[in-house]
């Protein structure tokens, strides 16, 4: 009886091991296509929804929406034109991102915009031209105390109007041959017209959409710039977000959407009764590829994780290239900044650990140099080398 129980002891080892191999090997042969996916993706990135996809949500959207009110928003489609270099400008965005990016496209498909203002003159019974007049007034008033509301007014008065078309033009400055200016035409629904200047520019030769205030197109903070050989979005220094400085959270909410897929290192030292810290980011932003280098700081034994965006006095020198394997995304050369950026327009979007930074950090004082060196140093997947007060890194 020993004999048979060691038996068949023994027969359950070898049936048990047998199994264990085999669930390995299963496993294994499972895996490897996750690992050649893997692999395709790091080498040749991934596909972005186009502008065609995100169409065709919006007209779905309006059907269901059809279905349950009974009232039709997607058949009737805004006006929109866009003619001289703004045209040429969006057909070459989309012409490089394989109509990721097609505004064209993306105008023509936009439902009827003026509904909602023919609604409330029909329920409210007020006067147009009285509540126009009110909105002009109001415009007016807050552009005087230079109050931001007054860019709210100044739209809600084109929109209350009743527009049937727009169309966006641009035109020389002083008959330059390298500075023009958005101009924007409303075509509203008594027939009259109305030429609008945003106050955004474009340089023939620099290829930059810019906005005369300095705080970039539409106030968003974000120029747009030929870069090499895409378009890219460039943050101003006068962008709104200085006003937020940056905590950890702002990337905890990024990192909870869809939207952005991003690796980022802080760098911290002390200088001059500070804590600075000089953060890096690289990845996916919505759809296009960039990367960031920001510079903050605050007071020495601060709490939390919140840091103050740096003054104009304490900017520095950045500049940085954005590289997936061998090939250049974009250059950004050095100039005086707290915040550089780059995100370039792409048809595909790369996973944040298949791109390369390439950036310098320069310095005015050679110990501030020194302090920033020696806390890079420890990162130990960023190679840096200093140069005089220059840092440069590779990551």
């Amino acid at each position: 009886m020993k004999i048979k129980y060691k038996v068949i002891s023994f027969l359950l080892v070898i049936v048990t091991l047998f199994s264990v191999l085999s669930i390995n090997n299963v496993i294994a042969k499972e895996s490897n296509p996750f690992v050649s996916h893997y692999e395709d993706v790091y080498n040749n990135g991934y596909s972005v929804p186009k502008t065609k996809d995100f169409i065709k949500m919006l007209n779905v959207s309006g059907q269901l929406y059809e279905k349950i009110t009974g009232v039709d928003i997607i058949s009737q489609k805004t006006r929109i034109t866009i003619e001289g270099f703004l045209k040429d400008i969006y057909d070459e965005i989309s012409q490089d991102t394989e109509e990721t990016m097609d505004f064209q496209l993306f105008f023509d498909s936009l439902p009827i915009s003026n509904r909602a203002a023919k609604s409330f003159y029909q329920f409210t019974n007020i006067d147009k031209d009285m509540f126009v007049d009110y909105l002009y007034q109001k415009t007016k008033e807050y552009d005087q105390q230079g109050n931001s509301l007054a860019s709210v007014y100044y739209f809600a008065r084109i929109y209350f109007s009743i527009f049937e078309e727009i169309i966006f033009g641009m035109s020389p400055v002083n008959n330059s041959e390298e500075i023009y200016q958005v101009v924007v035409k409303v075509v509203y629904e008594d027939g009259s017209t109305e030429d609008l200047t945003p106050g955004i520019y474009y340089n023939t030769q620099t290829k930059i959409l810019y906005n005369e205030n300095g705080k970039g197109v539409l106030n968003l903070g974000f120029n747009l710039e030929s870069n090499s050989s895409n378009y890219i979005l460039t943050t101003v220094i006068n962008s709104w977000q200085r006003g937020f400085g940056f905590s950890q959270l702002y990337d905890l909410l990024s990192y909870s959407t869809p939207f952005f897929d991003y690796a980022t290192k802080r760098i911290k030292f002390i200088y001059d009764q500070k804590e600075w810290m000089i953060q890096l980011w690289k990845g996916r932003y919505i759809i296009t590829n960039g990367c960031e280098i920001g510079v903050y700081y605050r007071e020495l034994n601060s709490k939390g994780t919140y840091y103050d965006c740096v003054s104009d006095e304490d900017m520095l020198m950045l500049g940085v290239d954005l590289y997936h394997q061998d090939e250049l995304i974009f250059s950004r050369q050095p100039t005086m900044h707290w915040w550089l950026t780059g995100f370039a327009f792409a048809p595909k979007c790369y996973l944040p650990e298949s791109l390369r930074m390439e950036g310098s950090v320069g310095f005015d004082d050679s110990l501030m140099a020194e302090a920033f060196y020696e806390s890079i140093k420890k990162m130990d997947d960023i190679k840096s080398e200093k140069i005089d007060n220059t840092i440069l890194f590779i990551w």
